[in-house]
């Protein structure tokens, strides 16, 4: 009897997990398909500057919103879970991570509203674009109560509805910005930024979290409640800051050893990889890290769900990472061109490392939903040192090709060190099935990448192969 309410549990979780993935995996890809239309519509309207400014303008927000919102949807997320069916706690918490929304979004459009005229500067060379920065500093303030709401509704397991917002706001704000491109042109840009973030904002207001709208706070409790957010928020934050600054050194070396081309043979495949292969990662991480952060207190638990995740993640990444190596030039030629030939091999073997990238994921959740931000930002620095050494090294040695298998060498020194981490800090290991699995992953896969240069049919063989095996188990699952 207790054996078959434990597989009733862990069938009901597969059901839960698989069917995040399929929503937020949707949800996701409708999301680039939606960015593809609004760059092409830009581009075919508006022409090369158009597409040039809607980047600039992109580039500096995100970098001023990921500075002064310290990552609070991450910490606001982890923080609801935590507790539990507890309506009246999570009424206070919620109460608090609204009026930190507030904050931090004033925060952010008090800087790019004071520093327009600099940003202008740093970004066109001059102060021309200075009064269009002036507007956008509302953008911040939109962006930092999405998340906040979004973070709630993740929080309090409202998949449905957070899903249901991002497709809305991305649609309407989708649907008003097309005109605006057509009649106004390069005029166009900052008033269809500011209407796309006002679209999210609407549509996940719609459907927020109403029970905790009349709770009344004190400043005192919106700090001392807050505290906990902010610094995990802050560790965050930094490790997000020195990711991004040792992509930035990467590339600069990249330019310099092999001039703009290389950047973006590099860049085109790195995309690929890591954003478009990535997308069950994210997909997943929606219902997986609240839910891992509400057992935070238990490291059983917490092993249990980790090793079911990682189980899951690989028998859904396998196939995926196959038939993407097996249709690697297809895909390559879509997103970009048959210019791009040069990274077949680069993210053949970047590919394979996904799966090491997979079992690093769900084991490094784990961190964050204990919430031990020092030691996640040093298991970050431990990644981004093993990024740039093994890039280096390998790119100066074979070239692009090179870049593919430092992916895969970056991605299993990471994961041995989130392993490791994890074992000795908190007594959780990998299940046998989960390392025999991961094992079996790895040589299926770097066995495809070295054969897709002599034998399509073998590969897509393979492809055909584990795609069956995977919704054989996935079945089998379900139906336990």
């Amino acid at each position: 009897m207790g054996a078959n309410k434990v597989i009733g549990r862990r069938s009901g979780l597969s059901a839960m997990v698989l069917k995040a993935m399929g929503l937020f995996g949707g949800l996701q890809v409708f999301g680039i398909i939606s960015s593809i239309v609004r760059t092409k519509l830009i581009a075919l309207w508006i022409g090369p500057a158009g597409v040039g400014l809607f980047g600039l303008y992109n580039a500096a927000l995100d970098m001023i919103s990921s500075a002064t919102q310290l990552n609070l949807r991450n910490s606001a997320v982890r923080e609801i879970a935590q507790y539990g069916e507890e309506r009246k706690s999570i009424d206070v918490i919620v109460g608090v991570i609204r009026r930190w929304a507030v904050l931090l979004g004033l925060l952010g459009s008090f800087i790019v509203l004071v520093g327009a005229p600099l940003l202008s500067r740093w970004t066109f060379g001059d102060n021309s674009h200075a009064m269009a920065f002036v507007w956008l500093s509302i953008v911040m303030l939109l962006y930092s109560l999405t998340g906040g709401e979004s973070a709630i509704l993740q929080g309090t397991r409202r998949l449905n509805q957070l899903a249901a917002s991002s497709i809305w706001g991305t649609v309407i704000g989708t649907l008003i910005s097309i005109p605006l491109y057509y009649f106004y042109h390069l005029r166009s840009i900052v008033p269809s930024l500011i209407v796309f973030a006002l679209a999210n904002f609407v549509a996940v207001f719609c459907v927020r979290y109403r029970a905790a709208s009349r709770v009344s706070l004190p400043v005192s409790t919106v700090i001392e409640k807050g505290r906990g957010l902010i610094v995990l928020g802050a560790f965050l934050t930094v490790s997000a800051f020195v990711t991004q600054l040792s992509s930035y050194i990467f590339m600069a070396y990249v330019n310099h050893a092999g001039g703009e081309e290389a950047v973006g043979f590099y860049q085109s495949g790195f995309t690929l990889i890591n954003k478009y292969l990535g997308l069950i990662f994210t997909a997943i991480a929606m219902e997986y890290f609240p839910r891992l952060s509400a057992v935070s207190t238990s490291n059983r638990r917490l092993g249990v769900f980790s090793n079911h995740e990682t189980g899951i993640v690989l028998v859904t990444m396998l196939p995926a990472v196959i038939l993407f190596i097996a249709f690697r030039q297809l895909i390559v030629t879509v997103f970009f061109s048959t210019e791009f030939d040069v990274i077949y091999d680069y993210v053949s073997w970047g590919a394979v490392g996904s799966i090491f990238r997979g079992v690093s994921w769900c084991m490094a959740y784990v961190i964050l939903a204990r919430g031990d931000g020092k030691l996640y930002l040093l298991t970050e620095l431990s990644s981004c040192v093993f990024y740039l050494l093994f890039n280096y090294i390998l790119y100066s040695r074979f070239g692009i090709d090179g870049l593919g298998y430092a992916y895969v060498l970056w991605y299993f020194a990471y994961t041995a060190v989130v392993v490791a981490v994890c074992w000795k800090r908190y007594g959780i290991a990998l299940s046998r099935n989960v390392v025999i699995l991961s094992c079996v992953a790895i040589v299926v896969s770097a066995a495809a990448a070295l054969l897709i240069n002599y034998n399509f049919w073998c590969v897509l063989a393979f492809g055909i192969i584990t795609s069956l095996f995977s919704l054989v188990k996935i079945k089998r699952l379900l139906a336990k």
